[in-house]
C-alpha cells in the first residue's frame, strides 16, 4: 500500500509540473515580447545620445533610427495580432490538455505497471529471494510423494504382440542378468509400451552392472526417465542422477538441460536461462533438445525479467510425429539413427491402422504431417489421396485434414 501512496504522489507532482509548464507558456510568450520592446527603446536612446554627443553623424543616426523603429512596429504589430478569439481558444486548449494530464496520467501509470509488474507483490530483497529458491528447492517433494500424487497414466493403445515381447525380455532377463545390452534393450522397450517404472528400474540395473564403469549418459538416461515420470518436474532423486551425470561429464546436454529446469522450477529462472542459453549456442543446430529447451525458456526468461534472443532448431519436431508422451521420452535415449528407424516404424504402424480400419480426419492429417517431416513427400501426398477417397463425402473432414497437415 505505502508504494502505491508513493506511486500517486509523484504521479500527482509530475501532472501538477506540467499543467503548471502549460499555463506558464502564455506568459513566457508577453514576458519575451516586453523584453524585445524594451531592449530596442533602449537602443533607440542610445542613439539619440551619440547623435547629441556627435558621435554619430546625422545621416547615419537617422538610418538607425529608422532601422530600430521598423523593427518596433513588427514586434508591436505581432503583439497585437493575437485576437481575443484566438486566445480563448488557447485558453481552452490549455484547459483541455490539463485536463486529459489530470484525468489519464495516474489512471495509466497504474494499468501499465499492472501489466508488468507485480502489484500485490510484497517487498523481496534478493538475499530473501535466494534464500527462499533454496528452501524451495530442498522441500521439494520426493519422486515416490509426487508419482503417488499425480493422476494416473493414461493407458496407451499398445499391440498385444509388442507388450507380448517385452514380457518376455523381461523374463529372459531375470534369469540372465548380467546381460548390460539385453537391460539396456529393456530400458526402452518398457518406456515404449508406456511402463515408465519397469524402463527406470532397468536402467538402474544398468548402472548397478556396470558399477565403475558407469557412464554420464547411464546417468543422464536415468534422470530423464525420473523427469518423465514425474510429468515433466525434476525430483531430488532426478537431480541426484543429473549430478552423478555431470560428475562424469559436466558438458553432458541431457543433464545440463534437466539442471537448468530444476532451477526453473525452484525459483531461479536467471540461473535457468543462462545454462539453456548457453546450452543452446553448443548443441548442433539439428539437436532434437533444442526443441524441447525451447518449450521452457521463454516463461524462464519472463520471470528472470530478461530479453535474449532465442535460436531456433532446425530439427525435424518429434512431437510432430510420434504419438505419445512415452513415444517422446524414449526416443530422446536413442541415437539419431535408432531415432529415425523408430519414428519411421511409428509412422508407418499408423499407417497400416489407418489402412486397415480408417481414422479420424485428426489421425490422417497427423500421417500425412509425419511423412512431411521425415521428408516422404511422395509417401505423403499417396496419404492425402486416400484421405480424399475415405472422406469424399465429408468435405470439412477434408478441409481440416488440409489445415492440420499443412499440405498444398
Amino acid at each position: 500500500m505505502f508504494f502505491f501512496l508513493v506511486a500517486i504522489l509523484l504521479a500527482s507532482l509530475v501532472a501538477a509540473l506540467l499543467v503548471v509548464t502549460l499555463y506558464r507558456r502564455d506568459k513566457i510568450d508577453i514576458d519575451d515580447t516586453k523584453r524585445e520592446i524594451a531592449f530596442y527603446q533602449s537602443q533607440l536612446s542610445e542613439i539619440t545620445a551619440g547623435q547629441s554627443r556627435a558621435q554619430l553623424n546625422d545621416q547615419e543616426a537617422e538610418q538607425s533610427k529608422r532601422e530600430i523603429s521598423r523593427r518596433l512596429i513588427r514586434i508591436s504589430k505581432q503583439a497585437s495580432s493575437s485576437s481575443p478569439k484566438l486566445k480563448t481558444a488557447s485558453r481552452a486548449l490549455t484547459w483541455a490538455a490539463s485536463a486529459l494530464i489530470v484525468v489519464l496520467l495516474i489512471p495509466v501509470a497504474l494499468l501499465i505497471h499492472s501489466h508488468i509488474g507485480a502489484p500485490m507483490m510484497v517487498d523481496m530483497p534478493l538475499k530473501e529471494r535466494l534464500e527462499r529458491a533454496e528452501n524451495l528447492r530442498w522441500a521439494r517433494p520426493s519422486q515416490a510423494e509426487l508419482v503417488n500424487s499425480q493422476i494416473p497414466r493414461q493407458n496407451i493403445s499398445i499391440d498385444s504382440e509388442q507388450t507380448r515381447l517385452v514380457n518376455e525380455l523381461r523374463q529372459r532377463l531375470s534369469n540372465t542378468s548380467q546381460n548390460i545390452d539385453g537391460w539396456r534393450l529393456l530400458t526402452r522397450s518398457e518406456l515404449s509400451i508406456g511402463n515408465v517404472q519397469g524402463a527406470i528400474e532397468a536402467q538402474q540395473r544398468v548402472i548397478e552392472m556396470m558399477d565403475e564403469q558407469v557412464t554420464a549418459e547411464d546417468y543422464g538416461q536415468l534422470a530423464h526417465l525420473l523427469v518423465v515420470e514425474a510429468n515433466g518436474y525434476v525430483s531430488p532423486e532426478a537431480e541426484a542422477a543429473v549430478m552423478q551425470s555431470l560428475a562424469r561429464d559436466e558438458s553432458h546436454p541431457l543433464a545440463r538441460h534437466y539442471l537448468a529446469l530444476m532451477f526453473g522450477q525452484t525459483g531461479r529462472p536467471d540461473l535457468a536461462v543462462s545454462l539453456w542459453t548457453r546450452l543452446i549456442e553448443e548443441l548442433p543446430h539439428d539437436s532434437v533438445l533444442i526443441d524441447h529447451i525451447q518449450l521452457y525458456l521463454p516463461e524462464a526468461m519472463k520471470w528472470a525479467g530478461l530479453a535474449i534472443e532465442i535460436p531456433r532448431s532446425n530439427s525435424p519436431n518429434i512431437d510432430s510425429v510420434t504419438l505419445d508422451d512415452a513415444t517422446v521420452a524414449s526416443s530422446a535415449l536413442m541415437s539419431e539413427s535408432e531415432r529415425l528407424e523408430f519414428i519411421e516404424g511409428m509412422v508407418a504402424g499408423l499407417r497400416d491402422r489407418l489402412d486397415k480400419d480408417g481414422g479420424t480426419a485428426e489421425e490422417w492429417s497427423q500421417l500425412i504431417r509425419s511423412w512431411m517431416v521425415l521428408g516422404e513427400n511422395d509417401l505423403a501426398l499417396k496419404a492425402f489421396e486416400e484421405a480424399k477417397i475415405q472422406f469424399a463425402d465429408h468435405p470439412e473432414s477434408l478441409r481440416l485434414i488440409v489445415e492440420l497437415s499443412g499440405i498444398e
